[in-house]
């Protein structure tokens, strides 16, 4: 067994000096009621999880098939119609095979929080008037690409505007 007790020094230490922190000369924050963030709410197509998961699968191709049948079994609804799902099932297998098939939870709900954001942008993508269906769909590629893929944000608001 081993006991560790803490004792005081004998002297203060004279180089750490820590003022004593006052309300005095300071004005009480407030906050602005008229300021309303225009937020948009990232339904989950595919749900997160909350444990760790091994795959079996060596190669690329065997853990993707894995990926998709681990989403299947855990989820409903049309999450398999939007541009990103490929890009989520090659993001998965890419982090599976670097991993020797070990799924850390926080890594999939990473790339399914992506996925789910990348599901509001393709819906925003759609509501675009200007654009053809072909340049709507390169635009969603690109978007899945950029974000599941490489790695880079999504901005939501930037899509929407």
């Amino acid at each position: 067994e081993l006991i560790i007790n803490s004792v005081a020094t004998d002297k203060k230490a004279s180089w750490l000096i820590e003022p004593e922190l006052s309300d005095e000369g300071r004005e009480p924050i407030t906050r602005d009621k008229s300021f309303a963030a225009d937020i948009l709410e990232v339904p989950w197509t595919i749900l997160p999880i909350e444990g760790n998961h091994v795959f079996e699968g060596e190669e690329s191709g065997d853990l993707r098939r894995e990926a998709e049948q681990f989403i299947e079994e855990r989820n409903y609804g049309k999450y398999k119609d939007f541009v990103a799902y490929k890009y989520l099932l090659d993001a998965l297998a890419m982090k599976l095979e670097s991993m020797s098939g070990y799924m850390v939870a926080d890594d999939y709900n990473f790339l399914t929080g992506l996925y789910n954001e990348l599901v509001v942008a393709e819906g925003i993508i759609d509501e675009k008037s200007g654009l053809s269906p072909a340049e709507k769909e390169k635009l969603k590629e690109d978007y899945a690409h950029a974000a599941l893929i490489k790695g880079n944000k999504i901005d939501l608001e930037k899509i929407k505007n």
